[in-house]
């Protein structure tokens, strides 16, 4: 029986033995795989910060930044990396010059033996509006997260720089990085409730000098249009119209009242329609045909209850330009797909509202509320206050010249969207225009 006995307490210390390697084994494994992804976001934190640094000296048509045609430099010479000392990693660039119509920037970052390069295409041709999407967040002069607020999937940017001009309360957070305006230290510049930043993810660093975000060009209204009369629709009384009742026309006023439907047929051409007040009510402005329509609407923009506009089309098919003054308030359960373009006008999208595309304004004040989304691939209002409050939440990119955040609001950094940006003047740098990111 002591022979057996024995037996079995050396199985089992084999076994043990067996279980405690192949545990230190798992611990080992999953810990090399959290250095190295850790590795490979902070890598990709260089590449894209070193690519911000470069792009400005092309941009100023710096000697050492600027190749001659077809042909290609290397920053430092040779192929070597720098040193970042204060990101703890080093660079390097490689930037092609294709005959003289397109850049090709290739910035490498690197950290613990992990690389990891980001290519900027820079084209040179007219001067065309192509703002910078490369972050989730870009606020001017001010970032407040509350509550529970979060920056999902993309880097945070500021050009702040004053005491607690950017505030993280304890459940904030920021899974990429934050970039505090030149030359500012983080423990005066940021108010973080959180011990050692442990809510940004791949922590805190400065910009190498201010970013400037200009407005594209507002376009001029049509002029010589021939006014015609109202479009209206209420009772039970739907209506289709075609391009004989629009183009070259000045609609004064297109009011949806009832539940009712207007469908504008577009055709396969390009059309623009010019209207004084586009008032849907309740009820649907319906598109069909495969053009791209432009709306310019002169003194009142309105889409109530729920109400719905191109909500059969893509939303790159359709794109809104107001010159008006009054607040566009996309509340209730509104749904429209399309860009829009407001010269001055604030915008508040709320309820369980939403819009499906581009949105920019010169205006002050921007908000997104209740159970609203904005999806789009860009939220552009560098003169405005942004406000998330709450389960407010944005898919794409913001630019603001404030943002505030609170309650469970989120922005949710992605570039994958089918609408591109329309094709604006203005915003370029020397000719030059950022073309795409990859």
């Amino acid at each position: 029986m002591g022979r057996y006995a024995i037996l079995i307490v050396l199985a089992l210390t084999f076994a043990l033995m067996t279980y405690g390697h192949g545990l230190r084994n798992s611990f080992f494994a999953a810990e090399m795989e959290l250095n190295r992804n850790f590795s490979t976001s902070q890598a990709r934190n260089i590449a894209q910060s070193a690519a911000f640094i470069a792009l400005q000296q092309i941009f100023d048509e710096s000697t050492s930044f600027t190749p001659t045609s077809d042909a290609t430099i290397q920053i430092p010479s040779g192929g070597d990396f720098s040193d970042w000392e204060q990101m703890s990693g080093a660079y390097r660039f490689e930037i092609s010059n294709q005959a003289d119509t397109l850049f090709v920037l290739r910035s490498i970052g690197r950290f613990n033996d992990n690389d990891y390069s980001v290519e900027v295409f820079v084209a040179v041709g007219e001067d065309v509006w192509f703002p910078n999407v490369s972050r989730a967040l870009f606020a001017g002069t001010q970032v407040n997260l509350s509550g529970s607020a979060g920056i999902v999937g993309g880097h945070v940017g500021t050009n702040a720089t004053s005491i607690g001009a950017v505030t993280m309360a304890w459940s904030t957070f920021i899974d990429s990085s934050l970039a505090i305006g030149p030359g500012a230290l983080a423990a005066l510049t940021l108010n973080n409730a959180r011990p050692m930043n442990a809510n940004i993810g791949l922590g805190v660093t400065n910009l190498p000098q201010e970013e400037t975000y200009e407005l594209p060009e507002f376009p001029s209204f049509p002029v010589g249009s021939v006014p015609t009369t109202p479009i209206l629709t209420s009772g039970s009384t739907n209506r289709t119209i075609g391009p004989s009742d629009f183009e070259n026309r000045y609609i004064p006023e297109i009011r949806i009242q009832s539940n009712t439907e207007l469908t504008i047929n577009v055709g396969s051409e390009d059309r623009i329609i010019h209207v004084g007040r586009l008032d849907i009510q309740q009820g649907h402005l319906r598109i069909i045909g495969d053009g791209h329509v432009t709306f310019y609407v002169e003194e009142y923009f309105h889409l109530g209850g729920s109400s719905s506009m191109n909500f059969t089309r893509s939303p790159e098919t359709t794109f809104v330009y107001y010159k008006g003054t009054n607040t566009l308030d996309f509340g209730g359960s509104t749904t429209y797909r399309g860009g829009i373009y407001a010269q001055t006008a604030n915008i508040r999208i709320g309820g369980s509202g939403g819009i499906q595309g581009n949105i920019m304004t010169g205006g002050t004040s921007v908000q997104v509320y209740g159970n609203a989304e904005a999806n789009s691939r860009i939220l552009y209002a560098p003169n405005a206050h942004v406000q998330l409050t709450g389960s407010g939440r944005v898919r794409g990119a913001v630019v603001a010249n404030r943002f505030t955040a609170g309650g469970n609001t989120r922005i949710f950094y992605t570039t994958e969207f089918d609408d591109e940006f329309p094709e604006m003047q203005g915003g370029g740098s020397k000719n030059k225009f950022v073309r795409n990111w990859r």
